[in-house]
């Protein structure tokens, strides 16, 4: 994957993609090399399944993904639903392995991709809205709720410390509850296989890491002390934090 700096030559995105991964921004041209071999960062695909499910996904829906990175979900709801996908991300580099990847996907027709940086995407309607590993409870319902049409759904995770799933459950009714809207369902990730997801995308990371340090050595110790705080944020989440998806209806 090229580290050509002319990549992602838009500030606001760069500062974007950057900022949602807690990853210098002078480095922003290392982040296409540093996440090579992920395709879902931190993402559970069955929770978000069994909620488009209940749903009512089908080849009639049109559902928006927003962070949508190299867009392994966005072609799996296509292929498991038929659905009509657009995948939302603001960095360019992930969106073309993204299309590259679409290519070979046996309902590509239904599937393309923009670049955008989604607090600041213009509203849409949509049959269904989700956001996976970006945003929770208390950020994502307001931007998702944009691009759904009324009586239409919205996804998104969450991961909340110090709390049991009762609570939890609790928390993210009051804050969809603020706007109107109702929670439908949701699915917890169990601990182990959070753990397991997690040490596999810190290996995936690492070899990035190693190949962005051959490209870049004078970098080494900058890419090697981001992995290292990443792996804490990692392990914080594993040990204390209860994950959920919820799936939401758009009431107003």
């Amino acid at each position: 994957m090229s580290t050509d700096r002319s990549i992602d030559t838009d500030p606001r995105l760069i500062d974007s993609v950057c900022d949602s991964l807690g990853f210098p921004v002078d480095l922003a041209h290392l982040v296409p090399i540093v996440f090579s071999a992920c395709d879902g960062l931190g993402a559970a695909h069955a929770p978000v399944m069994r909620l488009l499910h209940i749903a009512g996904v089908s080849s009639r829906t049109k559902l928006i993904d927003l962070a949508c990175g190299k867009g392994d979900l966005s072609r799996m709801i296509v292929d498991r639903f038929g659905a009509h996908v657009t995948g939302i991300d603001a960095c360019g580099a992930l969106l073309r392995e993204a299309r590259k990847n679409a290519q070979h996907a046996t309902s590509r027709r239904r599937l393309r991709f923009r670049r955008a940086d989604i607090t600041s995407l213009r509203s849409s309607k949509h049959h269904v809205a989700m956001m996976i590993g970006l945003l929770g409870a208390e950020h994502a319902p307001s931007i998702l709720r944009r691009h759904v049409m009324k009586g239409g759904y919205y996804v998104f995770d969450d991961a909340l410390p110090h709390t049991t799933r009762i609570e939890a459950r609790e928390f993210v009714q009051r804050s969809v509850g603020a706007n109107g809207d109702e929670l439908c369902a949701w699915a917890f990730v169990n601990p182990a296989s959070f753990r397991k997801m997690t040490v596999r995308n810190q290996t995936d990371i690492r070899t990035g890491i190693d190949a962005a340090i051959t490209i870049a050595p004078r970098d080494a110790t900058r890419l090697r002390r981001w992995f290292a705080s990443f792996q804490r944020h990692a392990a914080r989440i594993a040990d204390d934090h209860i994950v959920g998806y919820w799936l939401v209806r758009k009431s107003t």
